[in-house]
C-alpha cells in the first residue's frame, strides 16, 4: 500500500509534464482524465492506510468529478472541435519538455526548506503540487484555444488539491466539497460558452475572437 501511495505523486507529476508537451485536444483531456483518476486514487489509499472515512469520501468526490465529470465534459467539447493542434502553439515539444523540467526544478528548490524539515515522504513530494501549478500557467500563457485554456485552469486546481493531501495528509472534507462544487460550476458555465462559440464561430481560437470584438 504505501507503494502505491509514494507513486501517486510521481504520476500526478507525469501527467503534468505529458499534458504540458502535447499539442493535441483529445491527447490533453484524456491524460487529464488520468490525472484526476490519480488525485482521486491518493487520499482513497491515504483513507485505507488510515482508516480514516473523511478521506474516502473525499476520494470518491476527486475521483467522480476530476476523473469522471469535468474530463467528460471537456470530451464533449473538444469532440465538436476541428481534430488539428492548436493553431498558435509556439513551442515544440522538446522544448516544452525542457521547460516542464526546468519549472519542476524551481518547484522542488522552493519547497526544500519544508523538504528538509518534514521525515513523511508525501510531504517531501507536496512540490509537485506547486510544479503543477506552474505546469497550468504555462499551459495557459501558451494554447491559445478556449478549451486548452479551460484545461490549464484545471491543471493549476489539480495543484492546489495535490498539494492540499500531500503537504497535510488530506484537506478538510467540508472544504473539499464546497471547493469541487465550486469548480463544476465553473467549468459548466466554460464548456456552455465555448459550445456556443463553437456554434457561432466555428472555432474557439482567442485571436480570432479577440478580432472581432474589435471590430
Amino acid at each position: 500500500m504505501n507503494v502505491l501511495i509514494q507513486l501517486c505523486p510521481a504520476l500526478l507529476l507525469l501527467t503534468g509534464i505529458l499534458i504540458a508537451a502535447f499539442r493535441d485536444l483529445r491527447v490533453q483531456t484524456s491524460i487529464l482524465r488520468l490525472q484526476g483518476i490519480v488525485l482521486g486514487l491518493l487520499p482513497g489509499l491515504l483513507a485505507i492506510e488510515a482508516h480514516s472515512v473523511a478521506l474516502a469520501i473525499a476520494g470518491v468526490l476527486e475521483l467522480g468529478i476530476r476523473g469522471i465529470l469535468l474530463p467528460g465534459l471537456l470530451m464533449r467539447t473538444v469532440k465538436r472541435l476541428p481534430a488539428e493542434a492548436d493553431p498558435a502553439q509556439v513551442r515544440n515539444t522538446a522544448s516544452s519538455f525542457l521547460l516542464s523540467g526546468l519549472l519542476s526544478v524551481i518547484a522542488y528548490l522552493a519547497f526544500l526548506p519544508l523538504t528538509r524539515a518534514t521525515h513523511t515522504t508525501l510531504a517531501q513530494s507536496s512540490f509537485i503540487g506547486l510544479a503543477l501549478i506552474f505546469f497550468g500557467i504555462q499551459v495557459l500563457l501558451v494554447r491559445r484555444r478556449a478549451v486548452g485554456q479551460i484545461i490549464g485552469f484545471l491543471m493549476i486546481d489539480n495543484g492546489i488539491d495535490a498539494f492540499g493531501f500531500l503537504a497535510t495528509l488530506g484537506v478538510p472534507f467540508v472544504l473539499e466539497l464546497g471547493g469541487s462544487l465550486d469548480l463544476v460550476f465553473v467549468i459548466l458555465i466554460l464548456a456552455i460558452l465555448t459550445n456556443r462559440m463553437v456554434i457561432k464561430f466555428e472555432g474557439t481560437d482567442i485571436d480570432d475572437l479577440s478580432a472581432l470584438g474589435e471590430r
